[in-house]
């Protein structure tokens, strides 16, 4: 139970003492029993929907329920559904906290956010996939080898080892002429 109704009373999740905040002024009293101050239960961080159970009894006799509102102090009339149309009408009410909205309004609103949150994400990934591959060519053109460069420096190189070798073999020959047939 809360201290006060809307807004004012609903759990903060952006207070940190929030859940101090719903017990406050809670006393025993002389029998032991706890009077005022809201009683509540953690619900688990993560998954909390898997603990939502319907209850045992509700699925042994769904005729438990109570689905309407009793008429001339007796416990139930037959075919009077009134309570189950009215827990019905909840979906199409404006009953969220803070704002006038439904049900179906704040699950729209979830399953798109949602989905927006995932676009984002694809639209991140292929900009820092786009950003990789910029820098990947970057890298590679400052360092890299391209092929097509080093094949004409090759051939350029052995070009000039063959004249320079084709020089020594001539400047050869000539020492060899004028040492050997001119008898110096």
């Amino acid at each position: 139970m809360l201290r006060n109704r809307g807004a004012v009373g609903a759990y903060d999740f952006n207070q940190a003492d929030a859940v101090n905040a719903l017990v406050a002024d809670t006393q025993e009293t002389v029998s032991g029993k706890i009077e005022g101050g809201a009683q509540y239960a953690v619900a688990p961080v993560a998954h909390p929907a898997a603990y939502i159970k319907i209850n045992p009894e509700i699925k042994a006799d769904v005729l438990s329920v109570a689905a309407s509102y009793p008429i001339n102090n007796t416990s139930r009339e037959d075919g009077d559904g009134r309570a189950a149309l009215e827990i019905a009408s909840i979906r199409n009410s404006q009953v969220m906290i803070g704002k006038s909205r439904t049900f179906d309004d704040y699950f729209a609103e979830t399953v798109t956010n949602v989905g927006l949150k995932g676009e984002q994400a694809e639209t991140n990934l292929m900009s820092q996939n786009a950003v990789m591959n910029d820098l990947r060519t970057l890298r590679e053109s400052i360092s890299g080898v391209n092929i097509d460069e080093e094949l004409a420096d090759i051939i350029k190189f052995q070009h000039g080892y063959n004249a320079a070798a084709r020089f020594v073999t001539v400047m050869d020959e000539l020492l060899d002429t004028i040492i050997n047939r001119l008898g110096v």
